[in-house]
């Protein structure tokens, strides 16, 4: 038998499982970050050198304990760094999950349309019918209930199928 995967050592690959299991978190946590308008602030402040978290929440008017909680999760995941004065900046990473627009009109996509849905994913490898579908309505397809979706759902599914579809016809 012949694996076509690169080797990993098993300290990497253990790293890798981590964050797969806390996958779900971490995505969580850039929407909220994105949401709440933490990474704006932060990249509309990079210049002046960075906010602290204390900072942050107050310009925001949000829970510093909160907020805390946001960065450190997003730390772990090199979405933004802390610098030696305890100011955080996005990293690469935080600047494309922010202001991409592919990356962007995914993660949308993926929080409006799809998210809850997934809890659904083994239900419906075993039944082969989209199980996830209830979590948006009561339709046998998604295309039967697209005048039926909230308008972020909606917004999200035009603008993922625009993005991915438009280039097409040209």
């Amino acid at each position: 038998m012949t694996f076509t995967t690169k080797k990993i050592k098993a300290i990497d690959a253990i790293e890798e499982a981590h964050k797969i299991a806390f996958a779900p978190f971490v995505f969580q946590t850039v929407i909220a970050l994105r949401d709440l308008g933490i990474m704006d602030l932060i990249f509309n402040n990079r210049k002046q050198g960075g906010l602290s978290d204390k900072e942050i929440s107050k310009e925001l008017n949000l829970s510093h304990y909160g907020v805390k909680v946001l960065l450190e999760m997003a730390e772990s995941s090199a979405v933004v760094k802390r610098d030696d004065l305890n100011r955080y900046h996005l990293t690469t990473i935080g600047y494309f999950l922010t202001y991409n627009e592919t990356v962007k009109v995914n993660i949308n996509f993926t929080q409006d349309v799809c998210y809850k849905g997934l809890f659904h994913l083994t239900d419906a490898i075993r039944t082969g019918k989209p199980e996830g579908l209830k979590e948006l309505g009561n339709w046998a397809t998604i295309y039967e209930g697209l005048s039926q979706l909230t308008p972020e759902a909606q917004q999200s599914w035009f603008e993922f199928d625009h993005h991915y579809s438009d280039d097409i016809f040209n």
